[in-house]
């Protein structure tokens, strides 16, 4: 009936990979409204064999909605391309973030997260394509926070229920809490540093832990690791217990997919729905580098903490 092949892409079936899509076919709005729903539907499409280029990356984009513009000030923004933003690890560069992960050192890596989690607004979703492939690693890393849920203990999904997280706004990752790696700081590229000037300006925001998806109505665990600071309105100790529980069950968790880079690959996913981080690299092997799209929107369940606005201008981590 449609002009591609689905296949599945993660032994679960849940995420999928399309094959033989072409930019023709994105003016057939049978075909616009049904790469929509399987988006919805399973959180994470990787469009395979795709053309490289520019044009037809923000136009497939468009198919599930208006972009969001980020005004971002460290260079990353092409003028004349403002709806792509590179995403890029360069050795010994200012996109250059080295760290030490349980030992073994990473260029560009990210624990899991989602967008936006540090503000009120979370955008919809985005579409990464890959410019430079490093030769090792390198691959992205998704988990779906519906999965999370399900495999979550009854007890702990009792817990949970109806509580809030607070998330406060950092750039040094070995700072973060209640992670299951050993994390150590090697060097930080100057884009993060000039973010990191910034970072204590930002008031904390507050989204909930548990929230269930508007189409299907299957819950799921939307806690973001990087980023978590506490849980709302539980004494401290008790809190801080239960976020760690929670966060180790979701960094630790068998369903994480990591996305190994091929050319003509482009990879949608849902923001709502699904957490993404960096792979990393051997720091010294060679460079990455991808290019993404934001899809704006707003799920409208998070708030920030005692401000009525922000000046946060950082959106790509």
């Amino acid at each position: 009936m449609f002009p591609f092949r689905i296949e599945p892409l993660t032994p679960s079936g849940e995420a999928i990979q399309i094959h033989g899509l072409e930019r023709a076919h994105l003016t057939d709005a049978a075909v616009r409204e049904e790469l929509n729903r399987l988006w919805i539907r399973h959180g994470l499409v990787v469009f395979r064999g795709m053309d490289d280029s520019d044009e037809l990356h923000i136009e497939l984009s468009r198919v599930f909605g208006p972009f969001q513009l980020h005004p971002i000030k460290q260079g990353n923004t092409d003028p004349s391309r403002l709806e792509i933003t590179n995403v890029q690890y360069e050795p010994g560069g200012e996109n250059g973030n080295v760290y030490t992960v349980n030992g073994v050192d990473l260029g560009g890596w990210l624990p899991l997260h989602f967008d936006l989690v540090y503000f009120d607004k979370v955008n919809h979703g985005g579409l990464l394509r890959p410019r430079v492939i490093p030769p090792e690693m390198g691959g992205t890393v998704f988990l779906d926070k519906i999965a999370a849920y399900e495999t979550l203990p009854e007890e702990l999904k009792r817990r949970a229920e109806g509580l809030e997280v607070v998330y406060d706004f950092y750039m040094d990752i070995s700072t973060m809490k209640n992670s299951v790696d050993d994390i150590r700081l090697v060097r930080m590229g100057k884009k993060f540093r000039d973010i990191q000037q910034r970072e204590d300006s930002y008031p904390r925001s507050i989204h909930p832990l548990v929230y269930a998806q508007k189409e299907s109505g299957r819950k799921m665990l939307n806690l973001s690791p990087w980023f978590a600071d506490e849980l709302l309105g539980l004494d401290k100790a008790e809190g801080d217990a239960l976020l760690g529980e929670l966060v180790r069950h979701t960094l630790s968790h068998p369903q994480i997919h990591v996305h190994r880079w091929t050319p003509g690959d482009i990879v949608l996913w849902d923001n709502w729905r699904m957490l993404h981080g960096a792979e990393g690299l051997p720091p010294e092997s060679g460079s990455r580098w991808l290019q993404r799209t934001t899809l704006a929107g707003d799920y409208a369940l998070g708030r920030l903490e005692g401000a009525e606005n922000s000046a946060l201008e950082l959106v790509d981590v």
